[in-house]
């Protein structure tokens, strides 16, 4: 029992002397700490990649576009990761769009079903 503990402990980057004057909640604590630095890496490692996504489709994306197509453009801002806060009519129209989208599929299940 005592090995695995030490062993999260090391893995975590506590010191074998740091680990015996800690109490088990303290090394849990340590562990979501570190869990957390991991999963905002992947995050950071995910949007760096859509960012060189967007710069190859743009280079060598629009080297092999047909004339007639777009070209891809680099975004001019960066992705906005959070949520903005939607007013008021935005809601109403989001609303709005979910129904008439749910009316849209009642009524090709109807026209199916006749």
């Amino acid at each position: 029992m005592i090995d695995d503990w030490l062993e999260q402990a090391l893995s975590l980057g506590i010191s074998y002397k740091d680990f015996w004057e800690m109490t088990p909640r303290i090394i849990k604590i340590h562990a979501k700490a570190h869990q957390k630095r991991i999963d905002e890496t992947n995050v950071l490692m995910h949007i760096q990649g859509m960012y060189v996504r967007d710069a190859i489709a743009c280079t060598i994306g629009n080297s092999f576009r047909p004339k007639s197509a777009k070209p891809f453009e680099y975004p001019k801002e960066p992705y906005q990761l959070h949520e903005k806060e939607l007013t008021e009519q935005d809601k109403q129209a989001q609303i709005r769009e979910f129904f008439d989208g749910l009316m849209a599929r009642k009524a090709r299940f109807d026209a199916q079903k006749s």
